[in-house]
């Protein structure tokens, strides 16, 4: 069932869940769904991710262990978080040595989703990559999905339909804070943190770094974008230099050539509902 947008296609398909985003919620929820007997389908936007350090709670491998999905971590080279710093502008600066079950994992987060994708595809789960949601409309007892895939307009049914996107679509959000900009770079240094977590307070912000063993440091800071264009107008390497000069752990980065990847650099808002507070990056 579908309709013309560049050609046409007959296309009509039946779920017991349709799922919206191939995040790692996304994905864990269509996993133990398939386990439960439904049909799924899964529909997303393919977005190619930076290879790039990310911090994983330690309740993710308690979630995949109860998945029958705990392979994931190791296929994808999770390391352990030895030791976190915490030296935030207030209060002395904290090192903490979390206790076994308590440490938070460092993954590739592109390596964590190709294999937590490789998960559900095992499980039976269907995917439709490249696709743009249009509508989600009610058709009697069933959820009417239109969407967009290789220049068509197609249409799903599902009994359900779950949104992990993080981006609710029904009702509206509001701002809950200021406007931060984010540039991230990664290092090949020698020496400095491996299986650690930083975050501290800088003199025009934030930082954010951590590094897995034989990796680059991966590093994140974050300010306000009003005082960083107007200091270092154009030039996010030079602001990130600027900003990490003021770091107590990173400070030698800021004559050190940024390694892999390039910059990125965006604004990130803090937005949700009255009990929900996701976290949005726009670029």
């Amino acid at each position: 069932m579908c309709s013309k947008t560049r050609g046409s296609s007959a296309l009509t398909d039946k779920f017991d869940v349709a799922v919206v985003g191939a995040g790692p919620a996304g994905l864990t929820a269509a996993i133990r769904l398939r386990q439960l007997g439904r049909s799924v389908l899964v529909l997303h936007r393919v977005r190619p991710r930076p290879s790039r350090v990310e911090a994983l709670t330690p309740g993710v491998a308690d979630i995949l262990r109860y998945l029958r999905a705990d392979g994931v971590l190791a296929d994808a080279g999770a390391t352990l978080v030895h030791r976190h710093r915490v030296a935030w502008a207030t209060h002395d600066a904290v090192t903490r040595e979390p206790k076994a079950g308590e440490a938070s994992l460092l993954v590739q987060r592109h390596r964590f989703d190709k294999e937590l994708a490789e998960a559900a595809l095992a499980h039976g789960v269907l995917f439709r990559p490249s696709s743009r949601m249009i509508a989600i409309e009610s058709s009697g007892e069933q959820q009417l999905i239109r969407y967009a895939h290789d220049g068509f307009e197609r249409v799903v049914l599902a009994k359900h339909v779950l949104e992990a996107t993080g981006r609710p679509r029904a009702a509206k959000r509001k701002q809950l804070g200021p406007s931060l900009i984010a540039i991230s770079a990664s290092f090949e240094v020698v020496a400095g943190i491996e299986c650690e977590m930083l975050v501290e307070a800088l003199d025009d912000g934030w930082v954010w770094a951590a590094r897995q063993p034989g990796q680059a440091l991966h590093v994140t800071a974050f300010g306000d974008p009003g005082q960083v264009h107007l200091r270092w107008p154009g030039d996010p390497q030079r602001a990130l230099s600027a900003m990490l000069a003021s770091s107590a752990y990173l400070g030698q980065l800021g004559d050190a050539g940024v390694f892999e990847g390039g910059l990125r650099c965006g604004l990130v808002r803090l937005r949700g509902l009255a009990s929900r507070r996701p976290l949005e990056v726009g670029r």
